[in-house]
């Protein structure tokens, strides 16, 4: 039953491959080692960002930051791939709905498209523009220093009484009379009760995987990214961490989800390719 329920709208033709800032940057760090300028002439269907799907938090990811290289590597893709679908935020949409129909979830037609066009005018000096971007970076600045201080006073579990992360979920669960399987709303649910576990330290991870307060809101949209996974087919990060989640979350409640590395993704896809 939570199987057809999730799968109701889907296409089997049109897999839906989701990818991480992070991911999506490393993906086309490969593509432009071939192809310099990332344009082979060949539609974004003939490369390995055929089934790509991003949302409202990669594009954050990887274009609210200084302009630089990284930025201009960004906006080279989406120019190139400007018909790269995006997912709207969850916390904006009528789960219910994206669930029965999972294309209610993509932006309009134009959006990416409409979205890198600001952010080249703002590249090349214009007034608005760059106000613009200088406001979203500051925004994002202001909520990284708030998250900094109130961590200052937070006070973390005790190790003694931390849990593993399987433990947390089933918690979480009972706890707040969550069904993951079922309902996409309580997946989104079961997210952030595992953020908020996560800056409590509730959950025992060795101090290597941790993000620090500076990094809390990165952490915050990790657990957005991994509330996709009842609408997507395929996962791709690069983050362990985050990875190993999805991995655990996928197996309980979305077993036909894959979570991949940009690696094993980009081997299987050439694999495929030599195949046909």
């Amino acid at each position: 039953m939570a199987r057809d329920l999730y799968d109701r709208g889907m296409s089997i033709e049109t897999p839906w491959v989701y990818f991480d800032g992070n991911a999506v940057s490393r993906l086309w760090d490969w593509h432009t080692e071939i192809h310099p300028e990332g344009k082979t002439g060949d539609p974004r269907s003939a490369t390995p960002f055929q089934h790509a799907v991003l949302s409202d938090y990669s594009l954050d990811e990887i274009l609210t930051i200084p302009i630089g290289n990284a930025y201009q590597k960004h906006l080279l893709l989406l120019t190139v791939f400007p018909d790269m679908p995006v997912l709207r935020a969850l916390n904006v949409v009528d789960i219910p709905v994206v669930q029965a129909k999972r294309a209610e979830l993509l932006r309009p037609a134009g959006y990416t498209e409409n979205s890198v066009c600001g952010r080249l005018l703002a590249l090349h000096g214009h007034a608005a523009s760059v106000r613009a971007r200088a406001n979203d970076i500051e925004n994002k600045h202001a909520r990284i220093r708030a998250d900094v201080d109130a961590a200052a006073g937070r006070q973390h579990v005790p190790k003694r009484f931390r849990v593993p992360f399987g433990t947390a979920v089933a918690m979480a669960v009972e706890t707040h009379g969550l069904n993951p399987a079922g309902s996409a709303k309580d997946f989104l649910e079961l997210c952030l009760v595992l953020y908020s576990f996560e800056i409590s330290r509730f959950i025992d991870r060795p101090s290597s995987e941790r993000k620090g307060p500076s990094r809390q809101l990165n952490q915050l949209i990790d657990h957005y990214h991994l509330a996709y996974l009842p609408f997507v087919d395929t996962f791709v990060t690069d983050d362990v961490v985050l990875r190993q989640m999805a991995s655990d979350l996928a197996a309980a409640y979305r077993p036909t989800v894959e979570v991949e590395s940009v690696t094993s993704y980009h081997e299987k896809w050439i694999r495929q390719k030599l195949l046909e």
